[in-house]
């Protein structure tokens, strides 16, 4: 059994067994390449609202603070809750970069040399084996490939087909809830993840990116963009050892009109209009009756155009409506 301050935390990819480190002694090599793939795993699974990582996080927690409350207060609301598990997640990683948390080996199963029975007495006359040159070699240290998938606003791409392939492995994998796709157990330093099937994600990001959205890429080291019309994607290159993110963003176009009333004879010059869709604008046509807008989201769009007529007691407005379509350039 594990003791007082000895953790079990289940991911995605593995179980982990953790227990605080309160000799502050330096960690192994294996150690701490255990320790990083943990930090990983739970900057993921809190990113994702894992509700048994979440527990976990605060056992941790409770662990390392010696059995005390935890300092960042107890969340009540959905945005109280993420903030709460962001600032769980960045006190973790600093205490496991700082070597406060230790991940404990799996235990190896014993294997007792046979022994031999006969006592076999040495030949006299026979010579003794030549001595012959130590070829071992140390194995290569292994490492592995995190890939995360997301969308133009960080939001997770779950449940996606890819290929990872470095050096001699080439596997096909899934995405997590996450949007992380792992490949374990290469030697490689460096590899590519490819998307292959590009109907089912155009599946998942065309609901998206046909309503407002609002959230910002991330950004940083390690970041690749994709641009995304609905064909094949190329190769992403990405890195071992470390984690790799793949932004998939839309194509952005243009948004161009030109205005004339219904008889066909008279621009609709300097008035006032807004567009709604996807993005939201609003302007006034110039002297030719035009609008233009550039770096515009695809999609369906809804032109307002207000007009009024005369001045003083005759005066009269009325606003009409059209459908604009915006395609990436």
């Amino acid at each position: 059994m594990a003791g007082d301050d000895e953790i079990q935390i289940e991911t995605s990819f593995r179980t982990f067994s953790v227990r605080v480190n309160h000799l502050h002694g330096p960690l192994t090599d294996s150690q701490r390449e255990d320790a990083r793939r943990l930090a990983v795993e739970l900057r993921f699974g809190l990113g994702s609202g894992d509700p048994g990582l979440q527990v976990a996080a605060q056992q941790l927690t409770r662990a390392l603070l010696g059995g005390g409350s935890i300092p960042l207060g107890r969340p009540t609301r959905v945005l109280e809750a993420q903030r709460f598990f962001e600032h769980l997640r960045d006190f973790l990683e600093d205490q496991i970069a700082a070597g406060r948390l230790i991940v404990l080996e799996e235990p190896a199963i014993a294997n007792v040399p046979e022994q031999e029975l006969t006592i076999r007495r040495p030949k006299l006359d026979a010579q003794p084996p030549e001595q012959q040159p130590d070829r071992r070699r140390d194995p290569a240290l292994e490492t592995s490939f995190e890939v995360r998938i997301v969308d133009e606003v960080g939001q997770a791409i779950s449940s996606l087909e890819v290929e990872i392939a470095a050096g001699d492995r080439v596997e096909r994998l899934p995405t997590n809830a996450a949007g992380v796709a792992l490949l374990e157990g290469t030697t490689a330093g460096s590899g590519t993840v490819t998307v292959l099937d590009c109907a089912a994600l155009q599946k998942i990001l065309d609901p998206r990116w046909a309503k407002r959205r609002v959230g910002k890429a991330p950004g940083g080291i390690n970041t690749t963009e994709q641009l995304f019309e609905g064909q094949k994607l190329a190769a992403t290159a990405i890195k071992g050892g470390v984690p790799n993110t793949v932004v998939i963003k839309p194509k952005l176009g243009q948004l161009f009109a030109e205005l004339w009333d219904k008889s066909g004879r008279t621009r609709h010059a300097n008035r006032d209009y807004t567009i709604d869709g996807p993005m939201q604008f609003s302007g006034t046509t110039d002297e030719q009756g035009q609008l233009f807008h550039d770096e515009v989201f695809p999609g369906d769009y809804t032109l307002t155009l207000k007009l009024e007529f005369f001045e003083g007691e005759d005066h009269a407005a009325d606003t009409y409506q059209t459908a604009l379509l915006v395609r990436s350039s």
